[in-house]
């Protein structure tokens, strides 16, 4: 019994090599990479927003084009988020450089702003937020 499973894993270890060697090839038979066959693609659909999407993630990759937070973040609170994450989140925004951040929970249909010094009364920038919650 035990020359059998010796056997058969020796056997398995050259069998699993072969299978990741097929498999990478077969991945590997059409021309270019996936990134270069979508921009084609969209380009003879003529979708340029799509097109000007795919052509910066092939420039960029996953870096960020941002070096900093725009002036207003606004975080809509989903019910699982924590108090705590909540907090992280607005000190990160305004470490970041926001000048402002709103949270805004839709369901008991509040906001709170938030400055560099902490809470604050209203916002500074003019919007009407009675269409906010309809």
């Amino acid at each position: 019994m035990l020359t059998y499973t010796v056997r058969r894993l020796l056997i398995m270890i050259p069998t699993l090599l072969v299978i990741s060697f097929v498999t990478f090839t077969i991945i590997k038979l059409p021309p270019g990479d996936f990134l270069s066959n979508q921009i084609a693609e969209l380009r003879s659909q003529g979708d340029k927003a799509a097109l000007e999407r795919a052509e910066f993630m092939r420039a960029h990759g996953f870096e960020t084009p941002y070096t900093q937070a725009p002036e207003l973040c606004i975080e809509v609170v989903s019910p699982s988020n924590s108090v705590k994450e909540l907090g992280e989140k607005t000190e990160a925004y305004l470490a970041a450089g926001a000048d402002e951040v709103w949270i805004v929970y839709p369901q008991s249909k509040r906001c709170e702003f938030h400055g560099k010094q902490g809470p604050i009364a209203s916002s500074r920038y003019a919007v009407d937020l009675a269409d906010l919650f309809i």
